[in-house]
């Protein structure tokens, strides 16, 4: 073919697009794809689940589609009472029933019969999700809203990531964030999957750690030596910075050294059961914070519970 011809041939098909596109501004009737032949009953969408809204298309000439007068829908082979239009809303049906519309185009003129339509699953839906650290602890975790149309029960799948990366590995519920920064931003991306379907993901609210992921690592003794309560506060370690420890709430008598040290003498010739709540707070220079909460129990017998 010469260059003449080519540049012909090339001109002729931009001026096909242009009329075609000129055509379709101008309000000539759409097409669809789903109608192959007039007088044909499609259902669409093709492949509808539990939360579609169907509507029954009657194919016309040159592709087009035809108005439809009335409409009969039938599910599981039962016609459905009170709906005689051409869409039918999802209150109708629901997942595994099987929907068939009979098309009427014009008064006095016979009903066209579509090919059936099996309703599918609805994909589950996730609409909010935060990224959040577990008091006391160094562990990252998310809380998510979710939902699924069919009432199925939800199982998830988690990709973790730190400063916009993705963590190798990390697919868990949970996050161990003990060897992150302060500043950095944790956040987990969570899929929705109810045995069949999945939802689109979602990254959740990042988390921004405020330190090192300061966190309590101790646990509050149960028992007393010599009328006396003693326990020893422990934190993960920090290479810099000052870590300071606070009694927010605690029995009158106890107090707590810089070191963390928890001393406190039993009341004497206590007779009754009394719940002396105990609140710790560590804080660190660099603004991150921990928080244990514990009672004790003093009475005949001297117990501690978180």
């Amino acid at each position: 073919m010469s260059r003449r011809a080519i540049l012909i041939a090339l001109v002729a098909v931009l001026a096909a697009v242009g009329v075609s596109r000129l055509f379709k501004s101008a309000g000539a009737p759409e097409r669809t794809a789903a109608v192959a032949r007039v007088g044909e009953v499609v259902i669409t969408p093709a492949r509808a689940h539990a939360q579609s809204e169907l509507t029954a298309r009657v194919g016309g000439a040159r592709g087009r589609v035809q108005e439809v007068e009335s409409c009969t829908w039938y599910k599981n082979g039962a016609p459905i009472d009170g709906v005689t239009s051409a869409t039918l809303d999802p209150s109708h049906f629901g997942k595994g029933d099987e929907i068939v519309a009979v098309a009427v185009t014009a008064p006095g003129m016979p009903g066209q019969r579509s090919q059936p339509v099996v309703i599918q699953g609805a994909r589950p839906q996730i609409s909010s999700g935060l990224t959040l650290q577990r008091e006391g602890t160094t562990e990252a975790y998310a809380q998510v809203t979710a939902m699924d149309a069919d009432g199925e029960a939800l199982t998830y799948r988690y990709a973790w990531y730190r400063n916009g990366e993705e963590i190798p590995g990390a697919t868990g519920e949970t996050l161990d964030v003990s060897g992150y920064r302060s500043g950095d931003r944790i956040h987990a991306q969570i899929t929705a999957f109810d045995g069949e379907e999945a939802s689109a993901p979602l990254a959740c609210t990042p988390l921004v750690l405020g330190s090192d992921a300061l966190a309590i690592t101790s646990t509050p003794p149960q028992a007393t030596v010599d009328g006396r309560y003693v326990y020893q506060v422990t934190t993960t370690r920090h290479a810099t910075g000052r870590v300071d420890f606070i009694l927010d709430e605690a029995p009158l008598g106890m107090r707590i050294d810089e070191n963390g040290r928890i001393d406190w003498e039993l009341p004497q010739d206590q007779n009754d059961v009394v719940v002396h709540n105990v609140t710790v707070r560590v804080s660190h220079s660099s603004g991150g914070e921990a928080v244990q909460r514990f009672s004790i129990t003093t009475g005949p017998v001297t117990t501690a519970s978180q």
